[in-house]
């Protein structure tokens, strides 16, 4: 009896197509129409046949949260945040959409020890 395992990493994350990435690569998926542009960390982008909102399904367990109606960011990657923008380590400054805004800021406020730290203002 032949038995064939096909192993992938917990961590690995089926974007869309034939396309896995494992969940800690991601930095940002940004929505274009009914295809999503996902920032990797090596400076790589790959753009999916996959809306933003099936990729937020698939994501915010490991980790990923929806800033605004058309970013989805990886918590691991912020730098920084004061309440109205989130800044990442490649750079990139993205909006706290108003709607999202105290939704975002909780899921921020334990994302680690210094956190406690930090002023945050809610709108």
């Amino acid at each position: 009896m032949n038995t064939t395992s096909t192993t992938f990493p917990i961590s690995s994350v089926h974007i869309g197509g034939y396309t896995l990435v494992d969940a800690g690569e991601i930095i940002l998926c940004r929505a274009d129409c009914n295809y999503t542009q996902v920032h990797l960390v090596r400076k790589k982008r790959i753009i999916v046949a996959t809306t933003l909102g099936i990729l937020a399904d698939r994501l915010s367990p490991k980790g990923f949260v929806r800033v605004n109606r058309s970013e989805l960011i990886n918590k691991s990657y912020i730098e920084s945040y004061d309440g109205y923008y989130i800044t990442l380590v490649n750079g990139t400054t993205l909006p706290i959409s108003r709607r999202r805004r105290k939704e975002v800021l909780r899921h921020l406020e334990c994302l680690c020890d210094h956190c406690q730290d930090q002023k945050v203002q809610y709108a």
